[in-house]
């Protein structure tokens, strides 16, 4: 059965609370692109027709959705009216379902109309919103600093569950959700992270979610740590949803530590399946030696001095594999010694051998086999799928976690798979800077966990 996807103009009600298990909000739909009825034999099908409908999901950042409104859509004339009824267009929504379901949602940005009138849409994905708000983080509450053993407890389920969070009472509130085999996060002890327990901060939801918690608490976990929104239909209703924020965070091997991430049943195959394939390998943090600096107090009143130590290490097997890369660290703030400094050196680079920083990025034309009638289950963005290719030298498991999805034509789509590998050699990986037309939100790449 052909894959059917409706895509709606959409007004979002007040949001209710609903048995303190997520915010509930109200969506009035009006249809404007349907591939049912356009493969159909309905007399008016230029009603719902629209050009180049392209959605873009990609984990971290907002995504997208682009197409071309022509005058005879029946939605055509609607865009104005909702735009003047919600007061802007950051308040008018696209909606898109696949075979019934809701898998995308999205504020309208840009409306642009050309010589023929057709209006051009750009829709961002809804997790931008935790752009809109606001949060005062007091770091004393997530942050617990273990100084006989000189390194900080974090508690990142809590982190999570806090920014996750929006404030109830607004049209487009969110939720956190924690998916997870286990009630909370598995305890990190991280030494090399600064953190002041007296900061409280003010930021972006956003920047707390990417810079804090990706790039601070889980910057261990560096290309496997995901976010990324889910949509469910309040039970008994067709027009009630809940939005839902995920963690994913991978282990080494690419299976699940934290989080959901299903199996599809489906195998991109050479020979097959594959249409095209290119792979990417990224090496931006690998280091072999380590250089740690710090200070030293005697003294006591006005007879004490202040001394700089270091201390410099490093490791035979990434020196093998990679050469010579010289990494600086510091301890600010507080008087250590050289055995202090050597202890965390010992620590980052045990961290550094056992945690390969070499990213794989595979990107896929393949046919989904469920558009060509011989499976039931897509392959789908956030989902694991099996890539077997013997003259690309490949065949595992491997997270989706991009799609590029032509509505109206799934022979073009796109998908991105990634995940680290620890196999490869410093000759092979080559840096490679991606630009695309998902909307990056975030604006700051922080390298500690404040943002001072």
């Amino acid at each position: 059965m052909a894959t059917r996807w409706q895509v709606y103009l959409a007004s979002l009600g007040t949001p209710v609370r609903s048995d303190h298990d997520g915010t509930e909000y109200l969506e009035t739909l009006n249809l404007i692109y349907d591939t049912e009825v356009l493969d159909s034999d309905y007399t008016d099908k230029d009603e719902y027709i629209i050009y180049n409908p392209v959605l873009t999901r990609e984990a971290n950042q907002a995504g997208s959705f682009e197409c071309d409104i022509p005058p005879t859509n029946s939605g055509y004339d609607k865009f104005d009216t909702f735009m003047l009824n919600v007061s802007g267009l950051l308040k008018t929504y696209i909606s898109i379902y696949r075979d019934g379901e809701p898998i995308w949602q999205g504020r309208i940005t840009e409306i642009n109309i050309d010589f023929d009138k057709n209006k051009h849409i750009y829709a961002e994905g809804d997790m931008a919103l935790y752009n809109d708000f606001q949060v005062k983080v007091n770091w004393a509450d997530y942050v617990e600093y273990q100084d006989e053993e000189g390194i900080y407890i974090y508690y990142i389920s809590q982190f999570f569950r806090d920014m996750a969070q929006v404030p109830l009472g607004l049209p487009y509130g969110s939720e956190g959700k924690m998916i997870s085999p286990s009630d909370d996060f598995p305890e990190i002890a991280l030494s090399t992270v600064e953190t002041n327990l007296n900061d409280v901060v003010y930021m972006s939801r956003w920047d707390a979610l990417t810079d804090s918690l990706l790039n601070g608490m889980l910057k261990n976990y560096e290309n496997r740590a995901f976010l990324y929104i889910t949509r469910t239909r309040t039970s008994g209703s067709s027009n009630i949803f809940k939005r839902w924020l995920n963690l994913l965070v991978l282990n080494n091997d690419g299976t699940v530590m934290y989080g959901n991430a299903p199996l599809t049943s489906q195998t991109i195959e050479y020979g097959k399946n594959l249409l095209d394939l290119s792979i990417s390998y990224n090496a931006n943090e690998i280091y072999s030696v380590i250089h740690a600096y710090g200070y030293t107090t005697k003294g006591w009143w006005i007879f004490k001095s202040t001394n700089e130590i270091d201390a410099m290490n490093y490791d035979l097997d990434l020196l093998a594999q990679y050469g010579w890369i010289e990494k600086v660290i510091s301890i600010d703030g507080e008087s250590t010694t050289v055995e202090k400094l050597n202890d965390l050196i010992r620590n980052k680079l045990y961290e550094l051998k056992n945690e390969s920083k070499v990213n794989v990025e595979i990107t896929i034309k393949a046919i989904d086999l469920v558009y060509a009638g011989e499976n039931t289950d897509h392959l789908d963005f956030m989902k694991r799928t099996h890539i077997a290719s013997e003259p690309h030298g490949i065949d595992d498991i491997y997270l989706c976690t991009k799609t590029v999805e032509y509505l109206d034509d799934p022979s073009r789509n796109e998908y991105t798979f990634g995940r680290n590998s620890n196999s490869l050699s410093s000759s092979q990986a080559v840096s490679r800077r991606k630009t695309d037309k998902s909307y990056d939100i975030s604006t700051v790449t922080k390298s500690y966990v404040t943002n001072s």
